[in-house]
């Protein structure tokens, strides 16, 4: 859990914005769900004019990823990525009613269910692997549904405390454990063992020190190496994980492909050679539909030594 308002130093500007996020929560609840997602994803189709810095930075990324497709189709892309991270966060608003109801709001593969059963009962827990697609908050509740072993999530702190705690009481209520990046060592050695699932996001960019450097998109990115160097010392096998809306409104969870370290053991580069076959599942998944990626964060800010290029953010 995070520290207690009492034990940080919270700012003014901490308590407005945090003002303004219950606010927004409150009004977001008050409309049939259907309605609060249309005129989310309407405030974050305007959030792509009012943004200009954050639109430079999704529009780099897409002509990384895609540089052969025409720039007013990367424009309709990064505008409806925006409507879809708005949308997110009202479903995150929300998050009890996704508790409530998960039955009927959540989809699943059979097939990669049984297999996530299978990578569980082996007894050192499942590493489930998630990036910024869809909404990947709820694969809390999502979990939850299936009656799964505990979900533990590795998370960022925000800047601000207050919205560090009410992120915590969130992901709470819908049934998860958090564990905060810097000190969540032994918080996910201690799951795995108890046979948990422990949730951790690659998709970000990292520092030189704490990162690998594998292609995303055939381009050199700042990897994480933490799920492939804990599964590939503890034997414990890692799965794909991620939600994607369907176009019905409704709400797909994938679990798969499941990735298990001796796939790799015999590598020259186990870690890096594990880190890349994550990268390329998770490509397929964006390329399928790029507009429910989060293409706002640099992601491939951070080079290689000696690598001269860098992307115009």
């Amino acid at each position: 859990m995070a520290e207690t308002e009492s034990a940080l130093s919270v700012t003014t500007s901490d308590r407005i914005q945090y003002l303004f996020l219950r606010l927004g929560e409150s009004f977001f609840r008050i409309f049939p769900m259907c309605l609060s997602l249309a005129f989310a994803r309407w405030l974050g189709y305007l959030g792509y004019y009012l943004f200009p810095a954050r639109r430079r930075v999704m529009l780099e990324n897409l002509h990384i990823a895609f540089p052969g497709i025409p720039p007013g189709t990367r424009k309709s892309i990064a505008r409806a990525c925006c409507g879809s991270f708005a949308m997110g966060v009202v479903e995150n608003f929300r998050q009890k009613d996704f508790v409530l109801n998960s039955r009927r709001l959540f989809q699943f593969d059979g097939d990669e269910v049984e297999k996530l059963r299978v990578a569980l009962s082996g007894g050192k827990g499942a590493i489930l692997l998630f990036f910024h697609y869809g909404n990947w908050e709820l694969l809390v509740p999502a979990t939850a549904s299936l009656n799964l072993p505990m979900f533990n999530a590795v998370v960022r702190e925000m800047k601000n405390p207050l919205v560090t705690q009410w992120l915590t009481d969130t992901r709470s209520a819908g049934r998860a454990r958090i564990l905060y990046r810097g000190s969540a060592g032994l918080g996910i050695l201690r799951a795995l063992k108890r046979g948990e699932m422990v949730a951790i996001a690659c998709d970000m960019n990292m520092t030189v020190e704490d990162a690998v450097f594998v292609d995303f998109f055939g381009v050199p990115a700042a990897t994480t190496p933490a799920p492939a160097e804990i599964s590939l010392r503890y034997g414990t096998p890692v799965v794909v994980s991620y939600i994607e809306r369907n176009s019905k409104g409704g709400y797909l969870a994938r679990f798969g492909p499941v990735l298990r370290p001796e796939q790799f053991a015999k590598e020259e580069k186990p870690t890096e050679a594990m880190m890349l076959a994550i990268n390329r599942e998770i490509e397929k998944v964006i390329r399928r539909d790029p507009t429910q990626y989060l293409w706002g964060h640099r992601r491939w800010n951070t080079r290689p030594p000696g690598d001269t290029w860098k992307p115009n953010y």
